[in-house]
């Protein structure tokens, strides 16, 4: 009943009239007890009246009893919240509750609650209402578009792009690790730029000063567990067996040094006991380490091994993301100017340290290669494009950058490595460390840096795919995003880059042809649609962070009437900051997903809570 009342057979409703079950009762009437008379007293005393009672008619919404006056002490506000669930149940907006609320508190309620407590009560149970309604039915939601995240296309990556020997090497690696080929690629063709390194450049331009040595900085994007690791460190075996020989030389040599070291300070020793100012003995020179791959170190030693090692070195990170995040720090800011140096190839580098003095290197060439996650490299691009802390262009500089589609299905292959193969990539790395210029037909500069030319059928396929590069670069009304264009403007050195490292390892001498030329036109394609899907990840970030959010709904990781700082809570990937959550509940409202509800029930500012389509559950909506 009105009051509250649970009432059952045979209960005299206030027509007259007699309850009764419809078909069987459900229990012997014979049975029920006779009510104790504390409980008769107390119903008598509750439908005595305390005050004057009014019927208030509102038409169709019926009618309904209020209290005349209900004074201090007498449930003011129990009054307005009764009041206000039969106005919400007869279907009146809650603006119109609003308003009759405030209008009854001024009129009938002594002394009248503020405004402010009249609003809480009426809205108190607005919330829940409308939560079941929504929570409960279908009805009145609209069937849920679908959301996904399409990244950009990517070309397969093609068999020709390598000399034969080499591709088939890097597919062999591939279908042994059920990886994609992009993997051992990449990595091979940073081995194959590092063993080349400053012995030789490629001239563009005839009459020009613009060189471009070997060297390359290469990223592996791929999410955890997807077998970026082995591939690469199959394919710098060759660099990492030659650094290790190094490292072992050089203990020799070292140990030779100092014994020589010992006899010539000896011999000074006894000159200057004889009085002999000039003992004639020549300083035996400090012996320098010969680099190949370098892990992890100091600027400072970087600076060092540049010195000893000036035809450059590879340094090799696992893990990119380290690397990026040790480079954003306050303290490392020459360690990153040393990195932005150093990806040229062809300038040097200083230090002047108290307590180190000065260090140089007189040609600073470093090359890099490591893996990263796409939703770790999506923050770190996005603050290179967004003005950021990485804004410098450094990222840029990963030429050699790419996000292949993911080899879907695993494939057990138990064989042998191709041998012939491999040998022949092996001995090809140190046939390309140890490169004589003039055996490959290299001009040797009045600077003493060796360089090779385009032919003339090259210079054309050169030409025209500069032309069309700048012409990109320059246009006003371009469509590119600025962060497409700032990678872009990098890639001026990589058409040459690739062409040199392609020539050199067909075991091509003289002039770059066209063939290698043609190659490394295809190699920019190639880089140029990976690049693109790379920064699509941060350009694109509030769709990513809708699909995460919509992804979390479809597994019940949120239940209804979830809030925005429930969210944050989770630390969810792609929905770590405020902005990310906010623009992800925007995005999945428009798209029917979720509807929000303001809750007033917390005493406070209101609470945006957000329920969940019902269709959901009924339908397989994408969200990929």
């Amino acid at each position: 009943g009105d009051n509250g009342y649970i009432c059952a057979a045979p209960s005299i409703h206030k027509s007259g009239h007699q309850y009764s079950w419809e078909g069987y009762e459900l229990f012997d009437r014979s049975k029920i007890g006779t009510a104790p008379e504390w409980l008769i007293d107390k119903i008598q005393q509750s439908a005595r009246p305390r005050k004057s009672i009014g019927k208030v008619d509102f038409g169709d919404l019926g009618v309904f009893e209020l209290p005349d006056k209900v004074a201090d002490g007498e449930g003011r506000e129990s009054t307005l919240v009764s009041y206000a669930g039969h106005l919400r149940a007869n279907g009146l907006d809650q603006a119109t509750i609003d308003q009759i609320l405030l209008d009854y508190n001024r009129s009938h309620i002594l002394p009248p609650l503020d405004d402010d407590v009249v609003l809480n009560r009426a809205r108190r149970y607005e919330t829940a209402v409308v939560a079941e309604a929504l929570t409960n039915t279908a009805s009145g939601w609209d069937e849920p578009l679908a959301i996904k995240e399409n990244l950009p296309s990517v070309p397969p990556f093609n068999r020709v792009m390598f000399p034969n020997d080499i591709s088939r090497y890097v597919f062999d690696v591939a279908e042994r690790m059920s990886c994609p080929p992009e993997f051992p690629a990449i990595a091979a063709m940073v081995a194959l730029a590092t063993a080349i390194g400053s012995r030789v450049h490629c001239k563009p331009y005839e009459k020009g000063m613009w060189l471009v040595p070997g060297g390359a900085w290469g990223m592996i994007v791929s999410p955890p567990s997807h077998i970026k690791t082995p591939p690469l460190s199959e394919m710098l075996r060759p660099l990492k067996i030659m650094d290790k020989n190094a490292a072992d030389q050089f203990k020799l040599a070292e140990e030779q040094y100092k014994i020589d070291k010992g006899i010539y300070d000896n011999g000074v020793k006894k000159a200057i006991t004889a009085g002999n100012r000039t003992p004639g003995l020549a300083l035996p020179a400090e012996p320098k380490m010969t680099r190949y791959v370098v892990n992890d170190s100091t600027y400072e030693m970087l600076v060092k091994i540049a010195d000893a090692n000036p035809n450059g070195f590879l340094v090799f990170r696992d893990e990119l993301s380290g690397w990026f995040h040790s480079l954003n720090k306050e303290n490392q800011k020459e360690a990153r100017g040393l990195f932005l140096t150093g990806w040229s190839g062809t300038e040097g580098y200083a230090t002047d340290r108290i307590g180190r003095g000065h260090v140089r290197a007189d040609r600073l060439n470093i090359s890099l290669i490591g893996t990263i996650q796409p939703n770790v490299l999506r923050t770190i691009v996005y603050d290179a494009v967004s003005g950021g802390v990485g804004d410098d262009g450094l990222v840029q500089r990963f030429q050699f950058a790419v996000y292949p589609d993911p080899v879907r299905k695993f494939t057990k292959v138990d064989r042998h490595p191709d041998f012939a193969a491999m040998q022949h990539f092996e001995d090809l790395i140190k046939m390309l460390t140890n490169l004589d210029p003039k055996k490959i037909g290299a001009t040797i500069g009045p600077d003493d840096n060796a360089y090779l030319y385009f032919n003339e059928e090259a210079q054309v396929i050169f030409d025209e795919w500069r032309d069309l590069l700048e012409t990109r670069l320059r246009d006003p009304d371009s469509d590119e995003t600025p962060a497409m264009l700032a990678h872009l403007g990098k890639y001026r050195s990589l058409l040459p880059k690739i062409a040199l490292v392609l020539h050199l390892a067909d075991g091509q001498v003289g002039a770059i042809g066209k063939r290698p030329t043609i190659q490394a036109k295809a190699w920019t394609i190639l880089l140029e649609a990976h690049a693109r899907r790379i920064y699509h990840t941060a350009t694109n970030r509030t769709l990513q962070s809708a699909v995460t959010l919509a992804n979390k709904i479809k597994s019940e990781r949120l239940v209804n009437g979830f809030t925005r700082s429930d969210i944050l809570l989770k630390e969810w990937a792609n929905l770590r900051r405020g902005e990310e959550v906010s623009t992800a509940l925007t995005v999945l409202v428009d798209l029917k997903w979720l509807k929000s509800v303001d809750d007033n029930n917390t005493g406070g500012r209101p609470t945006q809570r957000f329920y969940i389509n019902p269709r959901l559950t009924t339908k397989e909506t994408a969200a990929a």
